[in-house]
């Protein structure tokens, strides 16, 4: 892991152990930073922080104020983007979500990953107290898994943004390379990796005809 991530999240723990002190379960670190590929430039550093008991009104507003920190300030640790779980007996009673926007920052009642994203953080994180909590609070079936990338790269090829904005077409195509992979070989890779993989097995991905490379990796499905 980079010096300046690692430096990022060890504040960042601080600041939770002055927040919420013996309350912190645990930290959970996963995604590009973990996996390999980050990038400050459009990687986020992935979070999900287990709270002792239920997250209050005031819990959301001291959440609020941090990122709202970290955002002014613009280092490292303004690309933490997340969930904080409360929990009761090592049972979800309810979070609160911090993403990209900080319009949609809300109080959560569902821990909200699907069965993709679930499968992917249990392979793959790193923990910061060792609580061993996480394989408990999150699950997954690989059969829903499979059908879950199936519609995604259904949803993908009939989104309108395919024809007009760029980003959503790099974000589309590689999602979709990374997905067939893990279709595939019920396992998970980098970005980075995703495209070297594709391109090695099946094809080099087209970015000015995307809606027909992923009908060749929906067609790659078998379904």
């Amino acid at each position: 892991m980079l010096t300046n991530v690692e430096k990022a999240i060890s504040k960042f723990n601080n600041d939770l152990k002055v927040l919420f002190g013996s309350r912190v379960i645990d930290i959970i670190i996963y995604g590009s930073v973990v996996r390999g590929g980050f990038n400050k430039n459009r990687s986020d550093i992935d979070f999900i922080v287990f709270l002792k008991d239920e997250i209050t009104t005031v819990d959301a507003k001291s959440i609020i104020e941090l990122h709202k920190k970290y955002r002014s300030i613009g280092k490292l640790t303004s690309l933490l983007e997340g969930r904080y779980l409360g929990l009761v007996d090592n049972k979800f009673i309810n979070g609160f979500y911090v993403g990209t926007n900080p319009e949609g920052w809300i109080n959560i009642d569902e821990i909200g990953f699907s069965n993709i994203e679930s499968a992917m953080i249990l392979d793959c994180y790193m923990t910061l107290y060792d609580s061993n909590i996480l394989p408990s609070i999150i699950e997954y079936d690989w059969i829903k898994v499979h059908e879950e990338i199936v519609n995604q790269i259904d949803k993908f090829i009939d989104n309108d943004l395919l024809s007009d904005n760029q980003r959503f077409v790099e974000y589309a195509l590689i999602t979709s390379a990374r997905s067939l992979y893990t279709y595939k070989e019920d396992a998970f890779i980098s970005k980075q990796k995703a495209l070297k993989w594709i391109e090695h097995n099946y094809m080099i991905l087209d970015y000015n005809n995307p809606k027909e490379s992923l009908n060749k990796i929906r067609n790659l499905l078998g379904r």
